[in-house]
C-alpha cells in the first residue's frame, strides 16, 4: 500500500525532482487578475502597478519579481539598484 503524495507516487523511478517555481510573469498576473505592489525599502511607499501598461515594453513573459529593479519610489525618488 503506498501513501499518498509520496515521493514514490509522484516522481517515478528515474524522474528528476524540481522543487523549485517559476517566478510569476506579467502575463500570469493579468490573466489571474492579480494585483502587484511596489514598496520602497527606503520610505515605505506603495503602490499598485498597472500590469497591463508594462506587458508591451517588458512582455508577458517578464518576471514579476524583476519590476523592482525597473521602479523608482514616487515619494521619495529611490530607484532600487
Amino acid at each position: 500500500m503506498a501513501a499518498y503524495g509520496s515521493d514514490r507516487d509522484a516522481h517515478p523511478a528515474g524522474a528528476p525532482r524540481d522543487d523549485t517555481l517559476a517566478p510569476m510573469t506579467l502575463g500570469n498576473a493579468v490573466d489571474n487578475f492579480l494585483e502587484v505592489i511596489v514598496g520602497c525599502d527606503s520610505c515605505g511607499h506603495s503602490v499598485a502597478v498597472d500590469v497591463t501598461s508594462l506587458i508591451e515594453p517588458l512582455g508577458r513573459d517578464f518576471p514579476v519579481p524583476d519590476i523592482e529593479t525597473h521602479a523608482r519610489c514616487g515619494t521619495c525618488g529611490v530607484k532600487k539598484a
